[in-house]
Parts: C-alpha cells; structure tokens; sequence
C-alpha cells in the first residue's frame, strides 16, 4: 500500500503500526510529534494505530528556543 510520508509516497506493507512505521525509519519518540491526515496522534497511541492505503502521514521534530 502507499501512503505520503513528509510530502512523498511510500510503499509499506499491509499491517503496519505508525510505531512501526517510525521505528523503520529511525525516527525516535523522543522529541517528535506526528500528525496523520493533518490530525496529530498521541505518542500513546502511535503503537496502536494502524495505517491505511493513501493516508498521509507528516513528521515534526520539537525544538526549544525562544
């Protein structure tokens, strides 16, 4: 299935978690907040979240400052 990762499609296989999804990548918790479909899911529920053909995820990292 593809999906849209940060702007371009990606092949992932069937049944895959957004955790997963991250994990593959290397993309850490720590730091990172994730929004599917412009909606942001909860780092508690990443693990459960199962990705779906044409979803479009975006990846944000948090940075401090002032």
């Amino acid at each position: 299935m593809q999906i849209k990762f940060n702007g371009k499609l990606q092949e992932i296989s069937n049944e895959m978690s957004l955790q997963q999804f991250l994990t593959e990548r290397g993309i850490p918790a720590d730091g990172t907040a994730c929004a599917v479909n412009e909606e942001i899911v909860a780092k508690a529920g990443w693990a459960d979240f199962m990705l779906q053909d044409g979803m479009q995820v975006d990846v944000f990292s948090l940075v401090a400052g002032g």
